[in-house]
């Protein structure tokens, strides 16, 4: 079941775009953070939280968690499985310094903190996580159950843990784009919110 309009409309957004369907067993955490443009769709128990910018056209399945404190930025055309993760803050493992978030900060150093950018045609397969700082160029593809840790070149299939690119993506997405948008009568300048 999904969120009536006027629901969504009374969450107080930042932005909310036509056509959004959000599961009603999501959490969303401070809605006005957060920017949906049109034609989203989000699955149950998925959660939203911080800072997060999502495009249109955009589709992210239950259980997924983004986790935005540092900010979180979704292009439009990204489709996102289900249990997929992006943390936008990570504490430091090597034992230098102290974790959890009620230890004072002059005891946690090292943390790893960045915005992660999700561009057009993205999409990542389930359970794959993207680590803080990081950015998906455009049209990559992250197989199901990878790690995205680092840089990615535009229209490569990343996978493993360390995702490590194995091949180059079909750019004809690009042009069903533009079929799309002329059968819609959507001018592409104008699209994203």
């Amino acid at each position: 079941m999904f969120y009536p309009r006027s629901e969504l409309e009374n969450m107080g957004f930042k932005h909310l775009g036509e056509n959004v369907l959000i599961d009603t067993r999501t959490t969303i955490d401070n809605p006005e953070r957060i920017s949906l443009g049109s034609n989203v769709k989000i699955g149950s128990y998925a959660i939203l939280s911080g800072d997060v910018e999502i495009g249109s056209f955009v589709h992210i399945a239950s259980f997924c968690g983004l986790y935005g404190g540092a900010g979180i930025f979704i292009d439009s055309f990204v489709s996102i499985s289900n249990r997929v993760c992006l943390i936008t803050e990570s504490d430091d493992y090597s034992g230098e310094s102290m974790s959890a978030p009620f230890v004072p900060d002059k005891y946690r150093f090292n943390i790893r903190r960045g915005k992660i950018d999700v561009k057009k045609h993205c999409i990542i397969g389930s359970g794959s996580l993207l680590l803080p700082a990081i950015k998906l160029a455009e049209g990559v593809a992250v197989g199901a159950m990878s790690m995205i840790s680092g840089e990615t070149d535009p229209w490569g299939i990343y996978v493993g843990i360390p995702a490590r690119k194995i091949k180059d993506r079909s750019r004809n997405i690009l042009e069903l784009e533009k079929s799309f948008l002329r059968e819609i009568g959507k001018n592409f300048e104008n699209f994203n919110h």
